[in-house]
C-alpha cells in the first residue's frame, strides 16, 4: 500500500475492495446455507447507495490501517 493515499486513490481502492467483498459474499452465502437480504442480493451497481457507502467506508479504513492490502496491479496508484 502506498505510504500516503490521495483521497481519490483511497476511494477507488476502497470501492474496488468493497465491490470484490460484495461479489464474493453473495457468491458464498448459499454455500453456507445463508440467505442474504433481497435488497442487497444484486449487482454492485444496484446495491442501495447507503449500503455501498458503508462498505466503501469500511474497506477504506481497512486499507488505511493496513489490515488488508491490495496487490500492486490492483491499486489505483503505484509506489
Amino acid at each position: 500500500m502506498p505510504s500516503e493515499y490521495t483521497s481519490d486513490a483511497l476511494h477507488k481502492d476502497g470501492e474496488y475492495l468493497a465491490r470484490a467483498f460484495h461479489l464474493h459474499y453473495e457468491a458464498f452465502a448459499p454455500l453456507y446455507n445463508y440467505e442474504t437480504r433481497k435488497e442487497s442480493r444484486v449487482e454492485w451497481e444496484d446495491v442501495p447507495q447507503a449500503n455501498k457507502d458503508l462498505m466503501v467506508a469500511v474497506a477504506k479504513q481497512l486499507l488505511v490501517n493496513r489490515i488488508v492490502t491490495l496487490r500492486e496491479d490492483l491499486r489505483a496508484t503505484k509506489d
